[in-house]
Parts: C-alpha cells; structure tokens; sequence
C-alpha cells in the first residue's frame, strides 16, 4: 500500500507529538501585502491546516517520507505521490525555501478533490519568507568579452530570460553582435540560441547572483481529467515566480471525462516574473490563468482572493470558462497587461471587487501587451469573436482602484447585462508615456467594442481622473465607443453620474470618441447620447469644453505620493483624499475612501461616486 492509499483510508502522520503545529490567528510575516492594504483575507484563520504530506526542498533528512521529521525533498518525489484523488490531504511546503522546477510544465501536479474533502496546499513553518516555486536556476556563464565583461550562455533552441539578485535584466535587440547590441552594463540579448550579458566592471555571471528561467509556467495545478467531477482545489500562501509563460496556470492538459469543474480557491499567493521580453513568442506572459475546458464546461465556485502579481509581461490575473467567480482584494504592480483582470474567454455572472492594479502597459523592453485596467474580451472556446454576445454575459465590476495605466482603464468587448459601477481610474501620462504625443499612449476612461446591442452594459457611479501631463495639450481620451456610426448597434453602453475630470488646460484634440470621429464638447457629446441614456448626468471637468466641474466643487485633493509609486510594493499612499462635502447634485463624499485596513468597506454601499482610495488608516 502507498502512502497516498495509506493516508486516505485513515493511516495517522508517523510523528512525534513535539512537531504538532499550531498557527496563530493572524496575518503572518510574508503576507505584507495582506496587512497593508485588505482587511478580511487571512489564509492562517481560515485555509492554513496542519499538512498530512510535508515537503522541504532543504531538507537534509536520510528519508523521504513525507513526514514532518522527513518530508519529501524533490519535485520528481511529490509529482509522483501527490496525484489523482487527493481528497482530504494537505500539502504543506515549507516556508523560507525554494523549489527549483525544471521541465516545460513546472512543477505539475494533476489532481482532485471532492466538493466535502477538498485538497489543500499551504505554507507551515516559522521562517518570514513565503515558499518559493520558481523555474530560475543558476547555469555556468563562459567570460566572452573581457574588455566588455560580457558573458555567454548557450541554451539551445529556447530563448530564457535572465535575472539578476532577483531583479528582471533589461533585454536588448540583437545588432550585428554582442558588443554593438549591449553598449551598457547590467543588460543581456539573444541571438542564434546563445544569450550574451554584460556586467559591471569586475562583476562575474559566476557569482551565484545570476538566473536563467527555463520552464514554461512554474506551477501547473492540473484538474484531473480522468474523473467526471473534479477541482475542489485550494492553493494558499504560495509564492511563484519567473517562467518563460504564465507563473500559475490551472487548467485540464485536456477535457477527458470532465461534466462539473467545482469549488477552486487561490488565496494569499504571489506571482511574478512570467513572460519572456521578446516580439516573437505570444506566449500568456502572466501571472495567474485559470481556465475551465470549454464554453459550456466552466469553473464553477472559482475564488481569487488577496493575491499579489508583479512584473509579469500580460495580465496579472487572467480568466477564461468560469460562471460565477468572485475576484476580490487582489492587488498587482507592475504588469504589462491588464493590472485588474482579463476575462478572455466565456465567463459569466463573475464579480469583480475591492482590487487594486496599479502601473500597467510599462513593462517590457522590447514588447508590451494591453496596458489596461480590466478588459472582459467577448471570445468563444476557440478564441473567435461570439457573434451572439451570449457567452460573456453578466459581470460585475464594483469598487476597483486602477493607477497609472497606460492605454484604457475598462474595456467591454461585447456580451450582455455587464455592471461598471464606483470604480476609480486615475490617469498619469508622464509616468506611462512620458515622451508619447499620439492618441495610441494615451490612456481611455472607458471603451467599449464588438457588436452588442445598446444597453449591454451598464457603467454609472464611476470616477475618470486624468492628472495633468508636463506637456500641456496632449490628447486624452474620455470614453471610446469604437465600431463606428451611432445607432449601428456598436456596444454603446447605458450609464450615468460619472465623472470625468482632467486637470490640464484643453486637450489637442477629441476628449469623446464615437461616431468615428469624437467630440471635444462635453454638452454635443450628452445631446448625443440622450437616446442612449448615457452620461445625462454626469459631469465634466471645467477644462473641457461644456464642463464645469472644478477641483473645488469635487471636493477633494490628490497629493503628489501616488499609490504604489515604485517606492513600496504593498503599503498604499494617499491617492484621493475626499475634502468637501458635494459635487453638482450628486450625493456627498461623506465615507468614501476608506481603506480595508480599518475594517471598513472600500466604499460606502450608498456612494455615487467612484472607488476613491482615502487616506491609509
């Protein structure tokens, strides 16, 4: 009898009672970004459990049992034993150490549990750091140009990405050769299956502070495809990091037998570090993908909740055939892609909430994907346009906070019975396109596309805020209404009591885009609406033509530390700070903006405008 077998049908951990663990009722250290900007998400009250299966990649034991005196060591070792139907068991890894995955899929564990004994991995231990699963491993360099410091590295036929003491290396194009392509240190580029890295002065590839990714995703949770019911998965406290594609992916290697996919939770984990920076490869490049197996086979009871995503070349959370999701408290950093969520594919009745992305369409040397907020594209199973709008159909978005993106804050390609409602965009040019002068780096309020009929969406209560850019005149865009001529039933959404503030002096050109053309004018853009129901009464910053709002009729102020500010990861800074009491009718700023952190709600239910972030309490 395995282990496996053994432990299912009753068989006690071999242990003594001294090593019985016990976890404190708190957010542990680890989890910085859980206590500095959530309230309500901790993994130690409730998901963390003692493990029946222990697994220490430090572990110098003679034995590899899986016990708490000799846990299991190896990737190969836990693949094998922690496979099919795991129902009941915990698998714990150990805080502060590294697991080092090597082939295309990362560690990759298909699996089950059952809707009454789910399976469940966590951190144990008492170290700071949370486990670490990452495909970064350290390879002997060969000193190419000594006049230069570069080095080289022979792959084979798959380009890496190179860090170094944790960090992303700028990539460079390839020109002619090594030294043309890499005028400056601490910069790395590819050619003909060889990577070629400059350091500093007397700095060696050698010295244990340089990595190569290698593998594919770091960690693939396969749902098992042999049982007809499967999932009941929860992955707790973990953190993976740099794959050449997505860190995290959670999806069946294919449909087998799978009727229900059920009862998915991902909470408390960080990812980072997946893509590799090149315009060739469209890889997924992001952080978290969770994938059901076709449109009508979705991941029902899907939970993603107070994750962290960082420096990932797409998404920092990207979904596709799920019905019911609830996203909420997530934050992410960092990310080329959308920093909120990217619905893809067939999702349905999900709920977006109480996330914060921030800095988004930046990251990249030589490529960069959306650059957005939140985008539910409006895609079928084999990724082709849904001409009936009937796949995507009822999301909510509520109580989102998106910063510093660099094209659009919330797109909607089309579906049906779609909320956008008290969300707060803040636009900052010189931090997303410091030197861009075209509409194309400009960053949208709003868009919408596809071909759904007037009415599929619903985006009302919502804050647009562009700060004003060093160089005065540049094009900002409002809203977007994409497919051309009114009344062609273009995705025109119904909406009201937005705001849309900007503070520079005029724009170079349209501040509204619709009819192919746009509309520089806040009242032609409302008349023009009107049998859309959109917009009659929302407001416009006095700077636009036909607006009158100002900085003191909003009523709050916007202080110079913006949220994130590449000066600390997790710990928010003041980003609106509300400071009168009306705003032209509309209801008054009274508990708007309170943080998680002091047990309040993001916003007060009743609250018409926006998700502003108050101060941090």
């Amino acid at each position: 009898m395995d282990r496996r077998t053994f432990l299912l049908q009753g068989g006690a951990i071999v242990s003594s009672a001294a090593t019985t663990l016990a976890f404190p009722n708190i957010v542990r250290a680890g989890l910085d970004w859980l206590n500095s900007t959530r309230n309500g998400i901790d993994i130690y009250r409730d998901y963390v459990r003692e493990p029946t299966i222990f697994f220490d990649p430090s572990s110098t034991a003679t034995k590899s049992l899986g016990t708490f005196e000799f846990p299991y060591k190896t990737q190969s070792e836990i693949e094998s034993v922690v496979r099919g139907n795991m129902a009941g068991e915990v698998l714990g890894f150990k805080r502060g150490t590294k697991l080092r995955v090597t082939g295309d899929l990362g560690l990759n564990l298909s699996v089950h549990g059952v809707a009454t004994n789910p399976f469940l991995i966590c951190p144990y231990g008492d170290a700071e750091e949370l486990p670490v699963i990452t495909s970064a491993s350290v390879v002997n360099w060969t000193l190419y140009d000594p006049d230069k410091n570069i080095w080289s590295y022979f792959t084979g036929s798959k380009e890496q990405v190179i860090w170094r003491d944790g960090n992303r290396t700028p990539k460079m194009k390839f020109r002619s050769n090594a030294r043309d392509s890499l005028s400056l240190p601490n910069r790395y580029t590819f050619d003909a299956g060889t990577l070629y890295l400059r350091l500093d002065s007397g700095e060696s590839a050698n010295d244990g502070h340089t990595e190569i990714t290698s593998s594919n995703f770091s960690f693939f949770l396969s749902l098992d495809h042999t049982v007809t019911d499967t999932g009941n998965l929860t992955v707790c406290g973990l953190n993976i990091r740099n794959a050449r594609h997505s860190t995290f992916l959670c999806t069946a290697r294919s449909p087998g037998v799978i009727t229900n996919i059920d009862n998915i939770h991902v909470v408390g984990c960080q990812f980072s570090g997946g893509g590799i920076d090149n315009t060739v490869d469209n890889f997924g490049y992001n952080g978290l993908v969770i994938y059901g197996v076709s449109d009508a086979i979705r991941i029902r009871e899907l939970y993603i909740a107070g994750c962290y995503s960082e420096d990932n070349l797409n998404n920092a959370y990207e979904l596709a055939g799920t019905s019911g999701a609830l996203v909420e408290k997530n934050l992410s950093y960092n990310c080329a892609g959308h920093s909120v969520i990217e619905l893809w594919k067939s999702n349905d009745n999900c709920t977006v909430r109480y996330n914060w992305g921030d800095f988004s369409g930046v990251n990249g040397t030589l490529n960069h994907k959306a650059g957005g907020g939140i985008w539910l594209n409006n895609f079928d199973f084999n990724d082709k346009r849904d001409p009936t709008n009937t796949l995507n159909t009822n999301c909510t978005f509520v109580f989102n906070l998106i910063t510093r993106c660099k094209w659009y804050g919330i797109h909607l390609s089309g579906g049906s019975g779609h909320v956008v409602q008290h969300n707060t965009f803040y636009a900052d040019i010189d931090a997303t396109a410091p030197d861009a002068t075209d509409a194309f780096n400009q960053p949208i309020g709003w868009r919408t596309s596809g071909t759904a009929v007037a009415g599929f969406a619903d985006i009302s209560n919502n804050l647009f805020y562009w700060k004003a850019p060093k160089i005065t005149k540049r094009r900002i865009t409002m809203l977007a209404l994409m497919n051309g001529e009114l009344g062609n039933e273009n995705s025109i959404p119904t909406g009201n009591k937005n705001i849309y503030y900007y503070e520079a002096e005029g724009s170079r050109e349209s501040n509204f885009m619709y009819n192919k053309m746009g509309q520089a004018n806040f009242l032609i853009y409302k008349s023009e609406m009107a049998p859309y129901a959109l917009d009659q009464n929302s407001i416009c910053s006095s700077r636009i033509i036909g607006g009158t709002l100002t900085e003191s009729t909003l009523g709050f102020i916007v202080p110079t530390k913006l949220p994130g500010g590449g000066n600390h990861r997790y710990e928010p800074a003041n980003a609106f700070t509300p400071s009168a009491a009306a705003t032209m009718g509309l209801k008054t700023l009274t508990s708007i903006g309170t943080t998680y952190y002091d047990g309040n709600v993001y916003a007060n239910s009743s609250a018409t405008i926006g998700a502003f972030r108050g101060r941090y309490q």
